[in-house]
């Protein structure tokens, strides 16, 4: 097996997980949001019962709690070099198996394309503003590099 973490190595993987699950939540919400007001369905409740219903804060619980996952795994993975293919695979790995799980093959139609499509953007684009916020916090210490 590999080497003993230090509990400084934990701590700041813990804070990367942390940052990229907030951001992750934040981002998340926002795309909820964003999404009633696109595609409205038939009886889904105004804006401010929508933001009450279960479903809105279990969907921000596991957002949260894949970038917080993301967040640490990216921390290992993006060490110090500046590979940008490196960085873009973690996301599109994390984003494309989060959109491409949201779907079910089976209801969707070609009507649906678009919101296909939409599931896959948001996902990566959920993990690209967690890695984002994760660079920025890498880049000016809040974070450290791991070795």
């Amino acid at each position: 097996m590999g080497e003993s973490l230090s509990w400084e190595e934990r701590v700041e993987s813990l804070k990367a997980g942390l940052i990229a699950g907030s951001l992750a939540a934040i981002a998340e919400a926002s795309f909820q949001t964003f999404q009633v007001f696109v595609w409205p369905k038939a009886g889904l409740p105004d804006l401010p019962s929508f933001l009450m219903l279960p479903a809105f804060w279990e969907d921000l619980t596991i957002a949260g709690f894949s970038g917080f996952l993301f967040g640490v795994t990216c921390r290992y993975a993006i060490r110090q070099d500046q590979n940008p293919h490196l960085s873009s695979g973690v996301v599109l790995a994390f984003g494309l198996v989060r959109g491409l799980a949201q779907i079910r093959l089976e209801e969707v139609g070609v009507q649906d394309a678009s919101l296909v499509l939409f599931a896959i953007v948001e996902s990566v684009a959920l993990f690209a503003i967690a890695y984002l916020g994760l660079s920025i916090s890498l880049e000016r210490g809040w974070v450290r590099y791991c070795p």
